[in-house]
């Protein structure tokens, strides 16, 4: 590539009342931080460390042929790049689905108790507040919480992985339910569930409570109902735009 290409590349995003030392400098470090970003992305996902511009480059689809880069290559990159992104996509929304409803359950709760009135003299306390947190195995406030902010962030995202966040979650409480492993560490022995009965009571009813140390129904089948509770959200969201584009 020749000196006054690459010049001209430089200069493109020249702004109005910059001179040029200033415009070229300003390129210069865009492109280059262009470059460092795009080797540790391909290093990332395999990919050879071919330079491919980023959106803020002023290079163009003749400046790739003058630099060797095949249309295959870049077809392999843009897709490796999808690929990437929809990982770390699925990855935000399967925290937020399970462990961040968790927490905003937890602390929604907790606030809007703390806001009640005291009405003649009576107000729910606090372990009334935990008892539907913790000790309710059927945990409505994860679930309700899980199908409002599913329902809120499908609207916004239309993200077709927030669909499916429900699928780990039933898979570690499958294997589970099958291996019946107490994770609980300071839960006794004898609460291990032998039979499908005891199985049953134990990740969907009374039969595993923090009261007795033990806490699997809340690393297990906790994060399961607020899965698949966001992921009703998400979908119910999704068919209403869907609804809503077709009316218009």
């Amino acid at each position: 590539m020749t000196s006054e290409t690459q010049l001209a590349q430089l200069t493109t995003l020249r702004r109005p009342g910059a001179s040029l030392i200033q415009s070229c400098t300003v390129n210069y470090f865009g492109i280059r931080l262009s470059r460092l970003t795009d080797r540790i992305h391909s290093w990332l996902v395999g990919i050879p460390k071919t330079w491919v511009p980023g959106p803020t480059s002023p290079i163009n689809a003749a400046t790739y042929r003058d630099l060797g880069v095949s249309n295959d290559r870049l077809t392999h990159v843009t897709v490796a790049a999808t690929r990437v992104k929809s990982l770390v996509v699925f990855v935000f929304h399967q925290f937020v689905g399970t462990w961040g409803i968790a927490f905003l359950a937890a602390f929604g709760l907790s606030s809007l108790f703390d806001v009640l009135p005291d009405i003649h003299g009576w107000k729910p306390s606090m372990r009334f507040v935990h008892w539907l947190l913790t000790e309710n195995p059927f945990y409505p406030v994860q679930i309700l919480t899980g199908l409002y902010f599913g329902w809120l962030l499908g609207r916004r995202f239309q993200h077709r992985s927030m669909l499916w966040i429900w699928v780990l979650p039933l898979a570690i409480l499958t294997y589970c339910f099958i291996a019946t492993a107490l994770l609980s560490p300071w839960a006794s022995m004898l609460l291990r569930p032998e039979s499908v009965r005891a199985r049953l009571s134990f990740y969907f009813g009374s039969g595993c409570q923090p009261r007795d140390r033990c806490i699997d129904q809340l690393l297990i089948t906790m994060p399961f109902y607020a899965s698949v509770a966001y992921s009703l959200g998400a979908l119910l969201a999704r068919n209403a735009s869907t609804k809503v584009r077709q009316h218009f």
